[in-house]
């Protein structure tokens, strides 16, 4: 199943109003999360749609649809559970981002 970059998707909201977590299993797990925490407490502080914070965060990292764990398209449809790859450059690896999308007043 292919991932595709949230940047070439419909903007969409997170809603930090409710549980958001990161995941990792990479032997740098705890660089890498401990790396991208300050930035996602940017993003739940200013609200950021997912446009907004990838392309203020591009030269740090890029956002990608995990489609292989939640499809992106139908989370869109039903406020499931999301679930976005974030490929950190430096340092090197991914986390996986757990959240709920808001619906209602999407980007378009």
């Amino acid at each position: 199943m292919d991932n595709y970059n949230l940047l070439d998707l419909p903007d969409m909201q997170i809603d930090f109003n409710q549980p958001v977590s990161l995941s990792c299993g990479l032997k740098n797990q705890d660089e890498l999360m401990d790396y991208f925490v300050p930035y996602l407490n940017d993003w739940s502080e200013h609200q950021y749609s997912i446009h907004e914070f990838a392309q203020k965060y591009v030269d740090k990292f890029s956002l990608w649809s995990a489609n292989d764990i939640v499809p992106i398209m139908e989370v869109a449809k039903t406020e499931e559970l999301a679930c976005f790859r974030i490929y950190i450059n430096h340092p090197s690896g991914e986390v996986v981002f757990h959240c709920r999308i808001k619906t209602k007043g999407l980007v378009q």
